[in-house]
């Protein structure tokens, strides 16, 4: 382990988990747990629980569990020493130097350094020979030199390796340079620039570390429009959002989400200050849930062609998950928030963004005109699609006050359309019910549930482990989770080593939420019932019949008054 035990010891005592949680999401206490919605997947009700006096989370729906350290790790697409860092720094902590990181790798802030060198390598090129074009094209969009200044928007020159030099000059090393997504490196391990004869773009994590950059093409063909930084220790795309870190202050109650830097970059300049994009992906849930740290409200501004329509419809669901308000601005066909504000002026995308509808009433309509409501065809149909638009509603007061919209655009009785919506509810949680249940990392056997079973009598009251002496052994589980969380039990690890793996991980905090009467006599049971049934794996596996194997055990068993 990278860290000794005394030191994740004191950061532990002085990491309260849910204070860390209840950062990223809203609790509600319950008895000695602290319960809310699931934030690394979508779900409507809160299966999602924290046990401070265990210091550990779980969640029932999709079995993610752990300490503090696997919560920052899994949040913020941390690796095991960045999250502990992390959480030492929060706690005032310090880390000792001689246990920092791995051979080989380099620290996040000196690849934070590379990365804003190489910025500001491409702001000083914009004012250059290098960047003419550049600076042509943002003159030409109507982007004016201070709002490319805090931007910090740059160039990229022609030359194949003119950053990598430029980096090298001032005592960057090579590897320094890999890791930071800044190079690529041919066949016979030359290092060439990622971005040539393109406007560069920054790409700011929330505290305003440029962590990536995104460039566009200035040729009219053969190139890639957008390219964006490769996925490194310091950018993850699924997991960042563009002008966050302006956004974020704004006083602006909403996030106005866009699907281009240019179009975020205009609005800002009109005043739209709470502005953003995603960095060339479909909105993802990581996204969503980011946004809601520092807003309750969104407005989706997508373009008004098809596509853009597309990735509304898609989007709405993911920011509702989050918790989220969402409203819809409607562009007319074939613009975008640029095109719209360089034409018709500020006040127009204002008058559309006062006029923003509810997601409900824009899904709605926009299901409306799919179907013919005239024919009886048409009606089933969109009464078939509406139901299951209503399902995504979380309450039933939700549910009856938009079945009726959808009852009267249908021609029919609201409880026709309660009957269809309760219907398509039922149906919903049994698959709910079956995914949860495929979401474990193993089939359950009889005899892994025996298994689980001892191995939470084991963790509930470690006591219980001094008493075993040798009466079970590794080899006695056959699933190689349920054997490494017993030898991990026994040795007396803690929940958040990173020597175990995400499964058993949340192996054992599933065991550790869950209830457990640890007496003696049932913990006598359930060894005995593991013993029997490993002894029978073993006898079979040596070539014995299984039948056989039962009928000894059995009359080996009465023979010692079992």
């Amino acid at each position: 382990m990278a860290f000794s035990e005394r030191f994740l010891d004191e950061l532990s005592a002085r990491t309260d988990i849910v204070d860390l949680v209840g950062r990223y999401v809203p609790l509600v206490k319950r008895g000695n747990r602290y319960f809310g919605r699931c934030p690394f997947h979508s779900e409507k009700t809160a299966s999602f629980s924290v046990l401070p006096e265990r210091e550990m989370f779980y969640c029932f729906g999709c079995h993610a569990g752990g300490g503090a350290i696997q919560f920052a790790m899994k949040i913020d697409n941390l690796s095991y020493p960045e999250a502990v860092r992390m959480l030492a720094q929060r706690a005032g902590l310090p880390v000792p130097e001689e246990e920092r990181g791995a051979p080989g790798a380099i620290r996040r802030d000196r690849l934070i350094e590379v990365s804003k060198m190489a910025a500001r390598f491409f702001y000083s090129n914009l004012s250059g020979p290098e960047g003419a074009k550049a600076a042509g094209y943002l003159k030409g969009r109507g982007i004016s030199p201070k709002t490319a200044r805090r931007f910090g928007l740059g160039a990229a020159g022609s030359e194949r390796d003119g950053l990598v030099r430029h980096l090298l000059e001032q005592g960057v090393t090579r590897e320094e340079i890999v890791q930071a997504g800044l190079t690529v490196k041919n066949d016979r391990g030359l290092l060439y620039d990622a971005f040539r004869d393109r406007l560069m773009f920054p790409i700011f994590d929330p505290p305003g570390n440029v962590v990536a950059f995104s460039g566009r093409s200035l040729e009219d063909t053969g190139f890639q429009k957008y390219k964006n930084s490769a996925e490194s220790s310091l950018y993850s795309k699924r997991r960042t959002l563009y002008a966050l870190n302006f956004a974020k202050a704004s006083k602006c109650p909403y996030f106005i989400l866009a699907e281009g830097n240019i179009d975020v970059i205009m609005l800002h300049q009109n005043g739209f200050d709470s502005a953003l994009a995603t960095c060339g992906t479909a909105l993802t849930q990581e996204q969503a849930k980011l946004m809601a740290r520092y807003k309750q409200q969104v407005v989706l501004s997508y373009d008004g062609d098809a596509a853009g329509i597309a990735a509304t419809q898609k989007a709405i669901p993911i920011l509702d998950a989050a918790g989220l308000k969402v409203r819809v601005l409607r562009l007319p066909p074939g613009t975008d928030p640029d095109d719209l504000i360089r034409k018709f002026g500020r006040a127009a995308f204002e008058d559309l963004l006062n006029g923003a509808e509810g997601h409900m009433d824009y899904r709605l309509q926009l299901l409306q005109s799919q179907f013919d409501l005239g024919s009886d065809s048409g009606r089933v149909d969109f009464l078939r699609q509406a139901s299951q638009l209503l399902i995504t509603l979380p309450s039933e007061a939700e549910r009856g006050v938009w079945g009726g919209r959808v009852a009267e655009a249908a021609g029919v009785t609201r409880q026709a359309v309660q009957a269809d919506v309760e219907r398509a509810l039922k149906q919903r949680r049994r698959k709910e019910q079956r995914a949860e249940k495929m979401a474990l990392v193993y089939p359950r056997t009889t005899l892994d549930k025996a298994q689980e079973q001892l191995l939470a009598f084991l963790l509930h009251s470690p006591e219980l482990a001094a008493g075993l002496d040798g009466r079970v052994e590794q080899e006695d589980f056959g699933e190689p989770i349920l054997s490494g969380v017993f030898s991990h039990i026994i040795t007396g690890g803690r929940i958040d080593d990173p020597a175990l793996s995400p499964e058993q991980t949340a192996l054992i905090a599933r065991l550790l939420a869950s209830d457990c009467e640890a007496s003696q006599q049932a913990f006598e049971d359930c060894l005995a019932r593991v013993l029997e049934q490993s002894a029978l794996r073993k006898a079979v596996s040596g070539g014995e019949d299984a039948l056989m194997v039962k009928y000894r055990l059995q009359k080996e068993k009465k023979r010692y008054g079992g």
